[in-house]
C-alpha cells in the first residue's frame, strides 16, 4: 500500500496540477471555434446560393410568361383562320349550357362567344343547374351513387374557373 502511495506521488511531482484540464479545454475551445467558422462558411455558401436562387425564380417566371404569350399568339392565329361564319355556327349549334362550357374553355372562345352575342344578341351566356338538384342532394347526402364517393374537383380547375 505505501510503496503504490510513493510512486504516485513520486509520478505527479513534476507536473503542476490541473494542466490536462486546462489543455483539454483549449482543445476543445479551439475544436468549437474551427466548428463555428466551417458553419460560417456554410451559411455564407447557402446565403449565395439562395440569392443565386431567387434571381434564377424571377428569370425563370419571366421566361414561363414569354412562353404563354407565344402560345397563346400561336393558338389565336391558327384558330383566326377558320371563317366568322363557321364560328357563328358551332355557338349556334350550342345549348344555353355548353356555351357556358365553351366560354370556360379557353380566352380566345369566350372572345369568340362575346362578340357573337354582342352581334346576335341571341344566346347569354348562363347555365341552368336545376336539372341536377336532386342528383346533387343524393350526392350530398349518401355519396355519388356511380363511384360511391362526392364529385371532386382539382385544384388546378379551381384555379382556371377563378381566373
Amino acid at each position: 500500500f505505501w510503496a503504490r502511495l510513493i510512486m504516485a506521488r513520486t509520478r505527479g511531482a513534476g507536473r503542476k496540477k490541473g494542466t490536462g484540464q486546462k489543455r483539454r479545454k483549449t482543445e476543445a475551445d479551439a475544436a468549437a471555434a474551427k466548428d463555428e467558422e466551417r458553419e460560417r462558411k456554410f451559411n455564407e455558401q447557402l446565403d449565395a446560393l439562395r440569392v443565386e436562387e431567387q434571381k434564377l425564380a424571377s428569370k425563370r417566371a419571366k421566361v414561363q410568361g414569354q412562353l404563354a404569350d407565344f402560345r397563346e399568339e400561336y393558338n389565336e392565329k391558327l384558330l383566326c383562320k377558320l371563317p366568322v361564319e363557321l364560328w357563328e355556327k358551332i355557338c349556334s349549334s350550342l345549348e344555353s349550357n355548353n356555351l357556358f362550357a365553351f366560354a370556360l374553355s379557353c380566352r380566345f372562345f369566350r372572345k369568340r362567344q362575346k362578340d357573337l352575342v354582342t352581334k346576335d344578341h341571341k344566346k347569354k351566356l348562363r347555365t341552368e343547374a336545376y336539372g341536377y338538384r336532386s342528383q346533387l342532394v343524393s350526392w350530398r347526402l349518401y355519396g355519388s351513387p356511380r363511384f360511391g364517393q362526392q364529385p371532386k374537383l382539382s385544384a388546378s380547375y379551381l384555379e382556371f374557373v377563378m381566373e
